[in-house]
This record gives C-alpha cells, sequence and structure tokens, in this order.
C-alpha cells in the first residue's frame, strides 16, 4: 500500500513537472525574440510576413545550423543559409541564395541577397543593401579623389557618408592641375561633356559606386611647331605640383624616361620636344609635342668675269632641313645690288624634312656689267617669320 502511495506522488510530481515545460520554453521563446527583434534592421511586409508564416530557428554561440528554407533569428552561431531568410545579430552567416538582414555579423554572401546595417559582408555576386534615407542613394567612390576633384550634389553626414537625392543631378568637375580622363558607375547613368565635366543622374540602386580616372593636365611647351634657323630656347609649363619629364629623341617621356626639366631646352637642330606632368596618384598627362625644321641656306659662288663676258651660268642657292618636320619657305628675295642678278622665282616651297632642295631656286649676274665686285643677299623667309639671310658676289675683270 506504502509503495502504491510512492507511486501515485511521483507519478503526480512528473505531470507538474511536464505542465511547467510548455510555459518555459514559451518565456523562452519570448526572450530570445525579442533580442533578435530588437537587431533586425527594417524588413518589407511580405519578408515579414514570410518570417513570421516560416519556421523560426534560434541559433546561439557554438551552434551550427544549415538553413534549407527557414526563417532563422542567428544571434550568435554559424548558419549556412542555402536558400532561407537570416536575422543575423551578431553570427556568422554563409549566404548561398538566401535573404540576410545583417546588423553586426559576417555574411559570406555568394549569391543572396543582404541587408547590411553594419556588418561585414564578403561579397562573392549578390546584392548589399546598405541601411539608408528616404529619398536619398548612398554614394562612395571606388578611390578616394577628392583632392582632384570637385563633388556637387551630395550631402555628407557626421559618420562622412555622401547621401545624394534621388532626383536630383551629381556632378563631378576636375580641380585646376587635373582632367576627369574616365568615369564608371553602378546604379546610375553616367555622362561627360567636351569640358570634362561628369554628370550622374537616373539613381537605380540604394548605393551608387563611381570609379573616376584622373589625370594630370598635360604641359605646354612655349616653342611651337615650326622651322627655325637659328638656335631657339622652348620653355615648359605645367600646374603646381606637377613633375615634368621630357625627351628629344622622340621616345614618350615618363619618370622612368627622360629628363626632369629644371630649365628651358636648347633647341639647335631638328628634333622633336615630347613632355608630360606626372603626380603622384594620378595618372601621368597626354603627352604635348612639339616639331622642329632646321634650316641652313647656302648661296653659290659665282666665277669671275672679264669685261665683255657672256652671261654666265646660274648659281644654285642650296635649302637644307635638317628638322623632323618639314620646313615651309614662304618666299626667297634679293636686296641690296639686286639690280644686278636675276632670281628665278620669290616663291615659297615646302622641304621635306630631312631632305635638300638644290633646284627651285637660282642665281645669276646680268650680262655687260663693268669692271667691279657686285654682291647681293639672299633673304630666305621661314613659315614662323623667322630669315635666314646669305650672300652671294660676282666679280668683273678689266679685259687683258
Amino acid at each position: 500500500m506504502k509503495n502504491n502511495r510512492k507511486l501515485f506522488s511521483a507519478f503526480m510530481a512528473l505531470l507538474l513537472m511536464l505542465s511547467l515545460i510548455p510555459a518555459a520554453f514559451a518565456v523562452k521563446n519570448s526572450n530570445e525574440t525579442d533580442g533578435a527583434a530588437a537587431g533586425e534592421t527594417a524588413a518589407d511586409t511580405e519578408e515579414e510576413k514570410a518570417a513570421e508564416q516560416a519556421e523560426t530557428i534560434f541559433v546561439n554561440a557554438g551552434d551550427t545550423y544549415y538553413n534549407n528554407g527557414d526563417t532563422v533569428f542567428n544571434n550568435g552561431g554559424k548558419v549556412y543559409n542555402n536558400a532561407g531568410v537570416v536575422y543575423n545579430n551578431g553570427g556568422v552567416i554563409y549566404n548561398n541564395l538566401g535573404t540576410v538582414y545583417n546588423n553586426d555579423g559576417v555574411v559570406y554572401n555568394n549569391k543572396g541577397i543582404v541587408y547590411a546595417n553594419g556588418g561585414s559582408v564578403y561579397n562573392n555576386g549578390g546584392n548589399i543593401i546598405e541601411a539608408g534615407k528616404e529619398g536619398y542613394v548612398r554614394v562612395s567612390f571606388r578611390k578616394d579623389v577628392s583632392e582632384y576633384i570637385y563633388v556637387e550634389g551630395p550631402e555628407e553626414d557626421e559618420e562622412g557618408i555622401l547621401w545624394q537625392p534621388q532626383e536630383d543631378v551629381l556632378t563631378l568637375k576636375a580641380k585646376d592641375g587635373y582632367v576627369i580622363a574616365g568615369i564608371k558607375a553602378t546604379g546610375a547613368d553616367a555622362q561627360q561633356d567636351e569640358d570634362g565635366i561628369c554628370t550622374l543622374t537616373n539613381f537605380t540602386d540604394s548605393t551608387v559606386k563611381i570609379a573616376v580616372t584622373v589625370c594630370a593636365v598635360a604641359p605646354e611647351i612655349s616653342l611651337k611647331t615650326g622651322t627655325y634657323a637659328e638656335k631657339q630656347i622652348a620653355k615648359i609649363s605645367a600646374a603646381d605640383g606637377m613633375n615634368v619629364y621630357y625627351t628629344v629623341d622622340g621616345t614618350d617621356p615618363s619618370a622612368k624616361n627622360g629628363k626632369l626639366y629644371t630649365s628651358p631646352v636648347p633647341v639647335m637642330e631638328g628634333m622633336t620636344l615630347k613632355a608630360v606632368a606626372v603626380h603622384e596618384g594620378v595618372e601621368d598627362s597626354q603627352i604635348a609635342a612639339e616639331t622642329y625644321g632646321f634650316v641652313t641656306v647656302t648661296g653659290p659662288e659665282i666665277e669671275k668675269a672679264e669685261e665683255g663676258y657672256q652671261a654666265p651660268a646660274a648659281g644654285v642657292i642650296t635649302v637644307r632641313n635638317a628638322g623632323e618636320t618639314n620646313a615651309i619657305i614662304e618666299s626667297v628675295k634679293l636686296e641690296k645690288a639686286s639690280d644686278c642678278f636675276t632670281l628665278s622665282t620669290e616663291k615659297g616651297a615646302v622641304v621635306a624634312a630631312g631632305s635638300t632642295d638644290d633646284t627651285t631656286w637660282t642665281i645669276q649676274p646680268i650680262s655687260g656689267l663693268t669692271k667691279g665686285k657686285y654682291t647681293a643677299n639672299i633673304i630666305v623667309t621661314l613659315d614662323g617669320g623667322s630669315t635666314v639671310e646669305v650672300s652671294v658676289s660676282f666679280t668683273v675683270k678689266k679685259a687683258a
């Protein structure tokens, strides 16, 4: 009898314990659910409904869960999320296809969608949606170019994040000494006009990422392409802070090729002068180049003659172009004793680079000159306005 009473008491105690388990479990679920809800980012109505309808799983620190399609409130564990929804407070998620509302956790996101409030996302192919502001899109640059360009449109918050009004235009302009050489953007349409000013419109994503290529402005060479006959000086100028490198052998200059410009470059022969501006942090400038023709003129030597001579043979005026560009001769004229000589033509001509003209211009003394020495100056005018002057003489002796 005593044994029966003991069994009955034990049975009643067991029933009492079993009756308390659902309540404890409910309290636990309530506490954990409240903690997860405090760390959730804003989810749309459909996602919340889906979360309510799906099975809810809590993954605590040290636990691992393979989530095929459930809704997981991930407090601190590891979730291999194949297709489900995860509210990730601080855990680690290997997210293959699912959706993650990520407060402070780490997500290895292969193809899923991550709403990331402050967590780290290693995004192999998925879509990351940052926490945003209504009517704005978040703007980020793949490389800091604020030293070289002006950004007009976005508003900067206390954390240094740029927010662009979605309906406005974002404008990028190069600062003095620089030029925007190219722009690419995701989440917006980017255009660049003839003046190099870039505009972004039609913002389609919550985050816009911009990649800008900035170059230094090309230097300027004071001595322009042309034909010269005397030593010249070429000065090279560039924006403040730029290093300029130049070459005279036809190769392209760079920080590794050519000379650093420190003083004017002498031009004493035909050559091509190239210069580039270099600045750390941006691309090298376009190469500035000027090419020079360097002309020499030689007058003829005319043999002496006796009084009563017949007209001697014409002498050739020789023009040599040792330059790397065509030499343009504007005109050839005689001065001083020009009435004692005749010139074949005063018209100009083009002497090709590296060639000699010894056929276009000839000079000849006239007949009937009496005893004496006759001299004339040959004036060759080049396209740049400079001139080359040589003299020619003819001597008439007394007849024997």
